[in-house]
């Protein structure tokens, strides 16, 4: 099910198209089957700025819970036959101002764990404000995007250079100084420390040049 499209527009399963909006800053996220399943279930986490709207299953049975005090949808759908590979099993439509995210956590599938990872869904007219598409080797559809474009745009991380962030990659002491320093506002530091030393980042932490 984690298999998403953006798609701009009223609520249109007919078309996998951008459809012009009958309302301003409405948006609908079409949800495929990955593999062919008669049942599944997932939750759609709707970031800052995204206001749950509506969601249409397209199973012969569909059930869903909107959670406004977390900004969860829990949705699960139930079939007579299997929903081929790549067919629609529901569409969510939601409202966005500016832009969002929506993380899409596919929970059961056919009655097992798929064992997925969630998929990050950017929305909204601003939604090409990604800092992580300026890198060859980040994956928009990953767990980590929200949180990759949030120290990016904090300029708390500015990636290894050459359009490459190496998110899989090991945090050295030197990286984690450079944060924690970037944190505090980069003030001036009063004592000197080399970074080469092992134990220099916890001195540069513990002796308050940070704040910390």
């Amino acid at each position: 099910m984690l298999s998403s499209k953006t798609i701009r527009g009223s609520l249109n399963m007919a078309a996998d198209e951008p459809v012009k909006a009958a309302e301003e800053d409405v948006y609908t996220i079409t949800l495929r089957n990955e593999e062919n399943a008669a049942s599944g279930m997932a939750t759609l986490a709707l970031g800052e700025g995204v206001e749950f709207m509506n969601l249409t299953g397209y199973a012969d049975l569909n059930s869903y819970q909107y959670r406004e005090e977390t900004g969860e949808v829990v949705f699960g759908y139930a079939s007579t036959e299997d929903i081929a590979e790549g067919g629609i099993t529901a569409v969510l439509t939601v409202k966005v101002p500016t832009s969002g995210t929506v993380t899409v956590a596919e929970t059961e599938r056919g009655g097992k764990n798929p064992e997925t990872d969630p998929v990050v869904v950017c929305v909204g007219d601003d939604h090409q404000d990604c800092p992580s598409k300026a890198f060859t080797d980040l994956d928009t559809d990953k767990w980590y995007h929200e949180g990759v474009d949030y120290v990016l745009k904090q300029k708390l991380m500015n990636g290894m250079g050459g359009g490459v962030f190496a998110p899989n990659a090991n945090v050295t002491r030197g990286m984690l100084v450079t944060v924690l320093y970037r944190m505090a506002e980069e003030p001036e530091i009063q004592k000197s420390c080399a970074l080469c030393r092992r134990e220099s980042w916890q001195l540069l932490c513990k002796s308050g040049d940070l704040g910390l």
